[in-house]
């Protein structure tokens, strides 16, 4: 299983050490060029994909990056975010196969966060507004709830029974933050106790 690393790693670096076979199967982040793993709620990954494809569909733009997708930061040192869904504003020039690498900067910014992942994930926010994401938000399924980070604004904690506007950043998004954590046709699971 893949683990944090020590030494500074480039990005061609990074790219060789995560297709290593013991690292297949991992969801890695670099920051400032050091490897940390991230956590792997699949289910609620394919949850927050189906509501940000469908609102990409009702608006008739945009894409949905959401598997091996990763944003480079900055190159020195190195920071490259590897976000369970990235949502970017219009289809782009990322390759047509996983794993693809972008310099473009999304929209909105996903990650799936473990119960003692809370300082992390708000640095993790902080840099991504910090290099232009518009938002980002932190899905903690254990909890069912949501944060969501916005440029210049407080983090804002959202329950499963609250409703999800777009801010300023997605126009005419709506969704129940229940939704995000319950794929289409699933009854919607309780909180963990």
């Amino acid at each position: 299983m893949a683990t944090a690393t020590t030494e500074l790693m480039t990005a061609e670096e990074f790219f060789e050490w995560a297709n290593r076979p013991e690292n297949a199967q991992a969801r890695l982040h670099v920051h400032r060029g050091r490897v940390f793993p991230a956590f792997p709620y699949f289910h609620e990954r394919m949850a927050a994909t189906s509501v940000l494809s469908d609102y990409v569909v009702r608006r008739g733009r945009g894409e949905v990056g959401w598997l091996a997708e990763a944003i480079v930061f900055d190159r020195d040192p190195l920071t490259v975010h590897m976000p369970d869904v990235m949502l970017f504003d219009s289809p782009s020039s990322r390759d047509d196969f996983p794993p693809r690498v972008t310099t473009e900067i999304p929209m909105l910014m996903v990650e799936l966060c473990g119960p003692l992942w809370s300082s992390r994930a708000l640095q993790r926010a902080t840099v991504a507004i910090g290099y232009g994401v518009g938002m980002v938000w932190h899905l903690i399924p254990d909890d069912r709830e949501l944060i969501v980070y916005v440029p210049r604004q407080s983090p804002k904690v959202f329950a499963a029974a609250d409703e999800l506007t777009g801010f300023d950043v997605l126009p005419d998004f709506r969704s129940k933050v229940a939704d995000l954590f319950t794929l289409p046709g699933q009854p919607p699971a309780a909180p963990a106790a």
